[in-house]
Parts: C-alpha cells; sequence; structure tokens
C-alpha cells in the first residue's frame, strides 16, 4: 500500500471515529456536520468532551465555556476574536437526560453538573451563576426539536412564574460540541433544593416524623428505589387500570441520600404519600378534618391543574410530576 493511499485512509478512520463519538441519532442542523457557526446574537455554549462517548446513565468529564459579550455580538471562531468575554469556563459532569424528551426526539438533551474539579479527581461540585441566573450546580442543556417555535418551554416558565414559589429561569444558547454545531439549546435551572431553587429545610436526623422538608415526583420505576402507589390510575370510564402503575420518585433527599438515612425517614414519606392518596378515595374526601385538604395545598393544586391544561403538558399527572 502506497503512502499516499495509507494516508488518506487514516484520515478516513479519523473522521468516522469522530462522527461516532457520540450518538449517531443525535440530530445536528445539517446534513454537513463541517457547517461552522460565525456570528450569533445568543451566547454561545463550546462543550469539550474530547471525542468520549456521552452516556446516559452515568456522567463524563467535560469542559464547558460559555461566551456571553455585552455588545450582543458573539463569535464562533475563538481564534480569530480572542478577546471574548467567557461567562462561565470550567468543569462539568455531563450526561444525555429525558426519557421522552430523548426516546422521541432526535435532539438529544444534556443534564450537567458545574465541578470545582475533574469526576477523576474527585468530582467535586460547584455553585456557579449561568447568564444571569442564581448559583447552583446542577443545570439542563433543553433541545427544541419537535417545538419548531423553540419557545414553547421558555413560555411557558415565564407564564407560570407569577403563580408559583419556583419556576426555573432559563437562556437560549447555541450549542457546539467538540467543533461541532448542535443548533439552539436551553439552558435552564434543574428543580431541586437549594437557595436560588427550591427552599427546602433539612430532614431531621431521627427520622420517622419527616422533620424538613421532602420533594417526590411521579414518575418512572427507573431508579433503584422508589415508591410505588397502592392506587391504579383510572381509565376514561373511571376504572382501575390494573395494567398501569403509579410510582413515585426521591429527588431531595434522592435515593442515594435516602440510603444513608435511618429507614423510617423514607417509611415516613411513604406514609404521607399514601395518607394523601387515600384522602381522595373517602366517601367524605371533602372533610377538612381527614379528606384531601388535611394534606395538600389547594390553591397550588389548581394552579397546577390550571397550567397543565393551559399548556397542553401530555406529560403532566403522570411524569415529571413534581
Amino acid at each position: 500500500m502506497n503512502k499516499k493511499l495509507f494516508s488518506l485512509l487514516l484520515a478516513a478512520l479519523g473522521c468516522a471515529t469522530t462522527a461516532l463519538a457520540q450518538r449517531a441519532d443525535n440530530y445536528k442542523p445539517t446534513n454537513n456536520r463541517y457547517v461552522k457557526l460565525t456570528e450569533t446574537n445568543l451566547p454561545i455554549a463550546f462543550i469539550n468532551v474530547s471525542g468520549k462517548t456521552i452516556q446516559r446513565e452515568e456522567r463524563i468529564t467535560a469542559r464547558l465555556k460559555i461566551i456571553n459579550n455585552k455588545d450582543g455580538k458573539n463569535y464562533g471562531d475563538t481564534l480569530a476574536h480572542p478577546g471574548q468575554k467567557a461567562d462561565y469556563e470550567g468543569f462539568i459532569g455531563l450526561k444525555y437526560r429525558g426519557n421522552s424528551s430523548f426516546n422521541s426526539s432526535d435532539k438529544k438533551p444534556y443534564g450537567f453538573k458545574t465541578l470545582a474539579q475533574t469526576l477523576e479527581a474527585g468530582g467535586k461540585k460547584e455553585k456557579v451563576k449561568l447568564l444571569g441566573m442564581g448559583k447552583d450546580n446542577d443545570w439542563a442543556f433543553l433541545a427544541p426539536f419537535s417545538d419548531k417555535s423553540m419557545i414553547r418551554d421558555v413560555l411557558t416558565f415565564e407564564l407560570g412564574r407569577p403563580y408559583f414559589g419556583y419556576t426555573p429561569h432559563s437562556r437560549f444558547v447555541e450549542l457546539v460540541l467538540d467543533g461541532t454545531y448542535y443548533g439552539i439549546y436551553i439552558l435552564t435551572e434543574r428543580p431541586g433544593k437549594g437557595k436560588n431553587r427550591l427552599n427546602l429545610n433539612d430532614p431531621g436526623e431521627d427520622g420517622g416524623d419527616l422533620t424538613g422538608d421532602y420533594h417526590v415526583e411521579i414518575d418512572r420505576d427507573d431508579e433503584d428505589i422508589y415508591y410505588t402507589s397502592a392506587y391504579r390510575p383510572l381509565n376514561g370510564n373511571g376504572q382501575a387500570n390494573y395494567s398501569k402503575r403509579i410510582t413515585y420518585q426521591y429527588d431531595d433527599p434522592d435515593g442515594d441520600d435516602l440510603k444513608e438515612m435511618p429507614a423510617a425517614t423514607r417509611e415516613a414519606i411513604d406514609k404521607a404519600i399514601n395518607d394523601m392518596e387515600t384522602s381522595f378515595t373517602l366517601d367524605n374526601y371533602t372533610d377538612p378534618t381527614v379528606g384531601y385538604r388535611k394534606y395538600i395545598n389547594t390553591t397550588s393544586f389548581i394552579d397546577y391543574l390550571l397550567s397543565t391544561e393551559f399548556s397542553f403538558n401530555i406529560d403532566g399527572y403522570r411524569l415529571s410530576t413534581h
């Protein structure tokens, strides 16, 4: 084999390796993967994973740099424009995120933690401000794909903000991963415990009495530990659908933290969920001493119902319901 042909084969193999470093089904805005982002009035998020494959379950170490110039002109070529303002530059723990938004979309969303060091060095988390949003370490890049307007998530957040104690803040960005332009994403806060997120009090040390605040959500049974409701969802005729289940995931404290807490803590959380659900089934469910009013904040439930119906939230009530 002559040297020229051998060199061409090596180059082709290198291109193929780079192209397959990420999921083959992750959408790019053009068939030409060498398209370059030149100038934009949106912030630019550069993610560098050095060709490592991003996983769904386990995080990998990556570098994130967000360019956001005061004049609103941001350039994709950082060598030709070296003086640009970096809103953030540092390590992150990166993975794919989502269920429906992952499996039903050709454009894959990401979740990440901002880190003070690499995962290999211990992965100490670091709370930072991103694009003016409050300090925290838990973030996501939402991937608007089926929504061709790309504004529905952000619009829904803004419409709900006056009515809820906390609604995630978000910013549109252009995303470049290992030099490949992947299009417009939504950088957003993830709901969780924190000064700038959900104001939850720390759990008590004894457990069993639910001292403190707890955050759970109705979702899939794809975590290590979860709570399965004693009740079944209803079908269109109001009858129990025994082929389906209702499961709750533990968010704050999460499953890993619960494993290190007294068993009575998890038992108390599960009992509180069961007591609430049972109150809806009583003949005297409107009685304020034993019915649903004893267990829920009625106004916030009404606000949630209205917002879910108004926004046509197809996951409402059954998935990702906090």
